[in-house]
């Protein structure tokens, strides 16, 4: 998503002969789902590298699924406002 929010912005800017950003995104978690029941959240620094945090279990699998319903409500929203997907700096 990140990547196609910033095609966006791209396609945009060169629309009003302006010079596109340099792409950069970081990262915030690694989401795995193993089932309804089960899940890990890998905490990371925004290059991916590993911090020691996790979440794992039920705990795992309900914030699985919480980032991706708050993920599907994000991207509705940006699409009310007219504008391209955010997400944080790498």
């Amino acid at each position: 998503m990140p990547m196609g929010g910033h095609a966006a912005d791209t396609i945009l800017a060169t629309l009003n002969g302006e010079d596109p950003r340099p792409h950069s995104h970081g990262y915030l978690v690694q989401c795995l789902s193993l089932g309804r029941k089960s899940g890990l959240i890998q905490f990371v620094h925004s290059n991916d590298q590993p911090r020691s945090l996790t979440l794992n279990g039920r705990l795992g699998a309900w914030t699985k699924e919480t980032v991706c319903r708050t993920t599907l409500r994000w991207i509705l929203g940006e699409r009310k406002k007219h504008q391209s997907f955010s997400w944080p700096k790498g």
